[in-house]
Protein backbone atom coordinates (compact mmCIF):
# COMPACT_ATOMS: atom_id res chain seq x y z
CA UNK A 1 0.00 0.00 0.00
CA UNK A 2 1.34 3.09 -0.98
CA UNK A 3 1.87 5.87 1.71
CA UNK A 4 -0.11 9.52 1.59
CA UNK A 5 1.81 12.27 0.67
CA UNK A 6 3.94 14.05 3.37
CA UNK A 7 3.09 17.82 4.13
CA UNK A 8 5.76 20.10 4.04
CA UNK A 9 7.54 21.87 6.94
CA UNK A 10 8.84 25.18 6.84
CA UNK A 11 10.84 27.27 8.94
CA UNK A 12 9.73 31.26 8.58
CA UNK A 13 12.10 33.08 7.04
CA UNK A 14 14.13 30.23 5.79
CA UNK A 15 14.21 28.54 2.41
CA UNK A 16 14.46 24.89 3.55
CA UNK A 17 11.01 22.63 2.98
CA UNK A 18 10.89 19.59 4.54
CA UNK A 19 9.05 16.52 4.01
CA UNK A 20 6.42 16.37 7.09
CA UNK A 21 4.12 13.04 6.89
CA UNK A 22 0.52 12.87 8.90
CA UNK A 23 2.22 9.72 11.05
CA UNK A 24 5.44 11.28 12.08
CA UNK A 25 5.67 13.60 14.89
CA UNK A 26 6.80 17.21 13.70
CA UNK A 27 10.52 17.16 15.44
CA UNK A 28 11.32 13.81 14.15
CA UNK A 29 10.56 15.41 10.22
CA UNK A 30 12.46 18.45 11.41
CA UNK A 31 15.24 16.75 12.89
CA UNK A 32 15.89 14.08 9.89
CA UNK A 33 15.42 17.41 7.64
CA UNK A 34 18.71 18.33 9.30
CA UNK A 35 16.89 21.38 11.73
CA UNK A 36 18.44 21.55 15.11
CA UNK A 37 15.65 22.06 16.73
CA UNK A 38 15.64 22.46 20.81
CA UNK A 39 14.47 19.32 22.45
CA UNK A 40 14.12 17.10 25.69
CA UNK A 41 11.76 15.06 27.08
CA UNK A 42 9.85 14.26 23.72
CA UNK A 43 6.59 13.84 25.51
CA UNK A 44 5.15 17.12 25.38
CA UNK A 45 5.76 17.70 29.10
CA UNK A 46 8.82 19.74 29.47
CA UNK A 47 8.08 22.83 26.64
CA UNK A 48 11.89 22.69 25.11
CA UNK A 49 10.68 22.36 21.64
CA UNK A 50 7.86 24.81 22.37
CA UNK A 51 7.25 26.93 18.94
CA UNK A 52 4.65 28.77 17.11
CA UNK A 53 2.83 27.53 13.70
CA UNK A 54 2.74 30.67 11.32
CA UNK A 55 0.36 28.57 8.87
CA UNK A 56 -1.05 25.39 9.19
CA UNK A 57 -2.46 22.55 11.51
CA UNK A 58 -1.26 19.98 13.87
CA UNK A 59 -3.11 17.22 15.99
CA UNK A 60 -1.84 15.53 19.60
CA UNK A 61 -2.31 11.97 19.73
CA UNK A 62 -1.41 12.00 23.53
CA UNK A 63 -2.24 14.77 26.37
CA UNK A 64 0.47 16.87 27.18
CA UNK A 65 1.09 19.59 30.42
CA UNK A 66 2.75 22.13 29.00
CA UNK A 67 0.31 24.11 26.96
CA UNK A 68 -2.59 25.88 28.60
CA UNK A 69 -5.78 26.22 26.12
CA UNK A 70 -4.52 29.88 25.44
CA UNK A 71 -0.71 28.53 24.24
CA UNK A 72 -2.65 26.46 21.44
CA UNK A 73 -4.79 29.05 20.87
CA UNK A 74 -2.08 31.96 20.62
CA UNK A 75 -0.78 29.16 18.13
CA UNK A 76 2.22 27.39 20.08
CA UNK A 77 2.94 23.90 19.48
CA UNK A 78 5.14 21.15 20.98
CA UNK A 79 6.71 19.33 17.61
CA UNK A 80 7.89 15.93 20.02
CA UNK A 81 4.27 15.52 20.27
CA UNK A 82 2.28 17.46 17.24
CA UNK A 83 1.60 15.34 14.24
CA UNK A 84 1.03 17.51 11.00
CA UNK A 85 -2.59 17.82 9.46
CA UNK A 86 -1.52 20.55 6.26
CA UNK A 87 1.78 22.20 5.37
CA UNK A 88 3.48 23.90 8.35
CA UNK A 89 5.50 27.38 8.54
CA UNK A 90 7.01 27.33 12.39
CA UNK A 91 8.21 30.14 13.51
CA UNK A 92 11.51 29.50 15.67
CA UNK A 93 11.83 28.03 18.96
CA UNK A 94 12.99 30.70 21.06
CA UNK A 95 10.54 33.51 22.13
Amino acid sequence: MDRPKPFTARIDGESLALPAPADLPLLDSLELGGVDWPSSCRDGTCGTCMGRIKEGRVRYETEFIVLSDQDVADGFVLPCVAYPESDITLEGSSF
